[in-house]
């Protein structure tokens, strides 16, 4: 049960990081966009 429930908190961490860095080079991207517009 213990064992689970890492597993499902670290599977939670790891997709919150990806997410926050994806979101991270889009906002990147985006910035960069708009100041050589």
């Amino acid at each position: 049960m213990f064992k689970r429930w890492v597993f499902l908190f670290r599977s939670l961490k790891k997709i919150i990081f990806g997410n926050f860095l994806f979101n991270k080079k889009l906002n990147f991207k985006r910035i960069r966009f708009l100041l050589f517009e």
